[in-house]
Protein backbone atom coordinates (compact mmCIF):
# COMPACT_ATOMS: atom_id res chain seq x y z
CA UNK A 1 0.00 0.00 0.00
CA UNK A 2 2.69 2.58 0.98
CA UNK A 3 4.90 1.58 -2.46
CA UNK A 4 1.33 2.62 -4.03
CA UNK A 5 0.61 5.41 -2.29
CA UNK A 6 3.50 6.75 -3.41
CA UNK A 7 3.36 6.08 -7.22
CA UNK A 8 6.43 3.45 -6.60
CA UNK A 9 4.57 0.65 -8.78
CA UNK A 10 7.41 -1.18 -9.82
CA UNK A 11 8.33 -1.65 -6.36
CA UNK A 12 5.04 -2.19 -5.99
CA UNK A 13 5.12 -5.49 -8.15
CA UNK A 14 8.14 -6.70 -6.50
CA UNK A 15 6.23 -6.58 -3.10
CA UNK A 16 3.30 -8.16 -4.69
CA UNK A 17 4.87 -10.99 -5.94
CA UNK A 18 3.98 -13.19 -8.82
CA UNK A 19 0.61 -14.32 -10.01
CA UNK A 20 0.30 -17.33 -7.57
CA UNK A 21 -1.06 -14.85 -5.11
CA UNK A 22 -4.56 -14.35 -4.02
CA UNK A 23 -7.24 -12.83 -6.13
CA UNK A 24 -6.70 -9.52 -3.93
CA UNK A 25 -3.40 -9.47 -4.64
CA UNK A 26 -3.44 -10.19 -8.47
CA UNK A 27 -5.83 -7.75 -8.60
CA UNK A 28 -3.64 -4.72 -6.93
CA UNK A 29 -0.38 -6.36 -9.21
CA UNK A 30 -2.48 -5.61 -12.70
CA UNK A 31 -3.43 -2.46 -11.02
CA UNK A 32 0.28 -1.57 -10.78
CA UNK A 33 1.00 -3.02 -14.56
CA UNK A 34 -1.85 -1.01 -16.10
CA UNK A 35 0.20 2.51 -14.04
CA UNK A 36 3.32 0.89 -15.66
CA UNK A 37 1.79 1.26 -18.87
CA UNK A 38 1.90 -3.08 -19.51
CA UNK A 39 -1.77 -3.13 -20.12
CA UNK A 40 -1.34 -6.54 -21.96
CA UNK A 41 0.64 -8.26 -18.51
CA UNK A 42 -1.88 -7.04 -16.49
CA UNK A 43 -4.72 -8.25 -19.05
CA UNK A 44 -2.88 -11.19 -19.46
CA UNK A 45 -2.70 -11.79 -15.11
CA UNK A 46 -6.26 -10.96 -14.89
CA UNK A 47 -7.27 -14.12 -17.62
CA UNK A 48 -5.19 -16.63 -15.79
CA UNK A 49 -6.42 -15.20 -11.82
CA UNK A 50 -10.45 -15.45 -13.33
CA UNK A 51 -9.42 -19.24 -14.39
CA UNK A 52 -8.76 -20.16 -10.84
CA UNK A 53 -11.43 -17.48 -9.36
CA UNK A 54 -14.24 -17.11 -12.20
CA UNK A 55 -16.93 -15.37 -9.76
CA UNK A 56 -14.74 -12.79 -8.44
CA UNK A 57 -16.04 -9.52 -9.09
CA UNK A 58 -12.95 -7.14 -8.41
CA UNK A 59 -11.07 -9.25 -10.95
CA UNK A 60 -13.50 -9.08 -13.71
CA UNK A 61 -14.11 -5.46 -13.30
CA UNK A 62 -10.71 -4.49 -14.04
CA UNK A 63 -10.32 -6.97 -16.77
CA UNK A 64 -13.79 -5.24 -17.75
CA UNK A 65 -12.77 -2.02 -17.64
CA UNK A 66 -8.95 -2.50 -19.14
CA UNK A 67 -11.26 -4.51 -22.29
CA UNK A 68 -13.17 -1.50 -22.79
CA UNK A 69 -11.48 -0.02 -25.37
CA UNK A 70 -10.48 -2.94 -26.95
CA UNK A 71 -13.38 -5.60 -26.58
CA UNK A 72 -16.09 -3.97 -26.06
CA UNK A 73 -18.32 -6.95 -25.79
CA UNK A 74 -16.37 -8.96 -23.42
CA UNK A 75 -15.82 -5.72 -21.44
CA UNK A 76 -19.55 -5.43 -21.18
CA UNK A 77 -20.36 -8.69 -21.06
CA UNK A 78 -17.54 -8.84 -17.74
CA UNK A 79 -18.82 -5.51 -16.15
CA UNK A 80 -22.06 -7.34 -16.22
CA UNK A 81 -21.08 -10.05 -14.23
CA UNK A 82 -19.29 -8.03 -11.96
CA UNK A 83 -22.12 -6.71 -10.85
CA UNK A 84 -24.66 -9.50 -10.61
CA UNK A 85 -21.91 -10.95 -8.27
CA UNK A 86 -21.60 -7.66 -6.38
CA UNK A 87 -21.94 -8.54 -2.59
CA UNK A 88 -21.19 -5.65 -0.94
CA UNK A 89 -17.11 -5.13 -2.04
CA UNK A 90 -17.87 -3.04 -5.11
CA UNK A 91 -20.19 -0.54 -4.55
CA UNK A 92 -17.59 1.36 -4.86
CA UNK A 93 -16.70 0.80 -8.09
CA UNK A 94 -20.46 0.31 -9.20
CA UNK A 95 -21.02 3.12 -10.30
CA UNK A 96 -17.86 3.37 -12.47
CA UNK A 97 -19.06 0.15 -13.52
CA UNK A 98 -22.25 1.52 -14.64
CA UNK A 99 -20.53 4.42 -16.54
CA UNK A 100 -18.70 2.44 -18.45
CA UNK A 101 -21.68 0.26 -19.50
CA UNK A 102 -23.42 3.06 -20.48
CA UNK A 103 -20.87 4.08 -23.03
CA UNK A 104 -20.46 0.40 -24.26
CA UNK A 105 -24.08 0.46 -25.31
Amino acid sequence: EIAFAHRRFEEALEILGNGSAPADIIALRADALVKLGRSVSAQTELRAALKIHPENPALLSRLGFLLAASEPFEARRLLERAIQLDASGLRTERNEIEKTLRKLR
